[in-house]
């Protein structure tokens, strides 16, 4: 039988009142806890203060990660989500690399997958402020909406780190594409209004930083 009941996952340090604010107005039976490799006896404190609250009522968990290994953490806190949604998970405590790498978890997670997370919270500290991270509020640039010729003028920049729009030209004429420098520019002028790319003062182009 499907469990229709999300579970939380959490990001975990010391403190506890995170959870349990989430608690009092979302519910879960279970709480997967992120702790790091080697975590503080504090951290153990808290996990034991956490299942002397629930009890009965929530299974808790706690799952080691090495967040010293980025592409290691990422992996294993995305099969940690992947096992058990439906899920909300939870970034307000614990080590910051740790809530990125979980972040980071979330994001890099199929679209599948990821309806079925029905909600990032991070509780603000100090207070009982709840905050959602909706990524569908965020006008991300998106590959998909390229025509084949901005597609293959992207990818060449991008294999290339940096190029001018003469050294673009010469790429696209060694792949045996025969397109004007009119076109070119158009297609550049494209890019930059999809937010794919940015042109620097001395006319050289660049994949932009944040692009999804």
């Amino acid at each position: 039988m499907v469990n229709d009941v999300p579970a939380l996952i959490s990001t975990m340090g010391f403190d506890v009142d995170h959870i349990i604010t989430l608690y009092g107005k979302y519910t879960f039976d279970k709480l997967v806890l992120l702790i790091p490799r080697g975590a503080d006896i504090r951290t153990y404190n808290a996990i034991e203060a956490l299942r002397k609250v629930f009890q009965r009522n929530v299974v808790v968990e706690d799952i080691e990660i090495d967040y010293r290994n980025l592409g290691e953490a990422v992996y294993t806190i995305r099969e940690v989500i992947k096992k058990n949604v439906p899920c909300y998970i939870n970034l307000s405590g614990g080590l910051r690399i740790l809530v990125v790498e979980a972040f980071l978890a979330y994001i890099t997670l199929s679209s599948e997958v990821r309806q079925r997370v029905f909600g990032v919270f991070v509780v603000v500290e100090g207070t009982k402020e709840i905050i959602e991270i909706n990524l569908g509020a965020l006008t991300l640039p998106s590959y998909e909406k390229l025509t084949a010729g901005e597609q293959l003028v992207f990818e060449i920049i991008k294999s290339a780190g940096t190029l001018t729009a003469k050294e673009i030209l010469e790429e696209l004429e060694r792949r045996g594409y025969d397109y004007s420098r009119p076109w070119l520019y158009n297609v550049l002028n494209e890019l930059i209004k999809k937010g794919l790319i940015e042109r620097s003062n001395r006319g050289v182009y660049r994949v932009r930083t944040l692009v999804m």
